[in-house]
Order: structure tokens, then sequence, then C-alpha cells
């Protein structure tokens, strides 16, 4: 049974890993994509259309809800909050959000020492935000990531006295 559990939690961290490279990838496309089209616009002295806002997104499941962020087949959902039919798709250009935020994720998971060199690396990275740096962090931790399990006592007992 251990042996089965140490596996899956291995497939899990590898998952992980794999859709936050993923996440970083498209968003260096998009980000080379915006400098590309500056720098032809300026070759051609033509007037350079404002670049989006840049952030970086750290969090738990309020930045990434569990469902895609296409999500149930009913045209007012949104799952996240930083997802494409949210913060992304708002103002003129819409910002761009490179998201390393986890659904599950206590805030001491959220940041780990792993984590804080995975942040550290992405904010030192030049290349990876149409600035040079992002314009902002976002950051998302509820009480229950916060407290972790123990909060689930509280909402318990709330729940009795009030249901």
């Amino acid at each position: 049974m251990d042996d089965e559990i140490l596996r899956l939690k291995a497939q899990l961290r590898q998952a992980t890993e794999a859709e936050l490279a993923e996440r970083v990838r498209q968003h260096q496309l998009r980000v080379d994509r915006i400098r590309a089209g500056v720098r032809n616009r300026e070759a051609l002295q033509l007037a350079v259309p404002e670049t989006p806002l840049d952030f970086l997104a750290i969090g738990d499941s309020w930045f990434e809800y569990p469902l895609s962020d296409d999500g149930l087949p009913l045209p007012f959902w949104n799952a996240a909050i930083v997802g494409r039919k949210q913060l992304q798709s708002m103002g003129n250009p819409p910002p761009l959000v490179l998201s390393h935020a986890l659904h599950g994720q206590a805030m001491t998971a959220i940041l780990s020492w792993r984590n804080q060199e995975r942040f550290i690396q992405a904010i030192t990275d030049k290349t990876r935000w149409v600035n040079g740096k992002p314009d902002a962090i976002l950051l998302s931790g509820g009480g229950d990531d916060i407290v972790g399990d123990q909060f689930a006592i509280l909402c318990g007992l709330w729940w009795r006295r009030t249901g």
C-alpha cells in the first residue's frame, strides 16, 4: 500500500511539473509574439500599440480552479479568476498571466523553498516578460490554505450551529 501511495505521489508531482512547464511555454510564446510585433512596428516606423500588463499569479484554487477554464458548458461559467474568461479578458489590451497557482495547495506549500526558487527564477528571467519583469505579482491564499485541515473543524462547528 505504501509503495502505491508513493508511486501516485510521484505521478502527481510529475504531472504538476509538466503542467507548470506548459504554462511557462505558452506564456513565453505570447510574450515573444508581442515583442516581435513591437519590433516590427518600430522597424517600419509605425505607432507601437500599448503592451499588455504581464502578471505572475501565485496561489491556490482561486487562481487555478480544478475545472478547465472553459469550464462547464454554460456561457456564464468562469473557472479561475486569472483565467481567459475573467482577468485575461479585461482591458485593452487584456493582461497576460503566467500562473504558478495550483488548487489544493496550502500556503505552506505555495511558499515552499522549491516554489520560492521557481518564482525567483521566473521573476528574474527578463525574456519571460513583455517589459522585462512582471508588472505585478498576484497572490491568493484562503483561510483553509493558511491553517490547513484544522480549518475543517471550525467549518464543521459553524455549520452545526447555523445549519
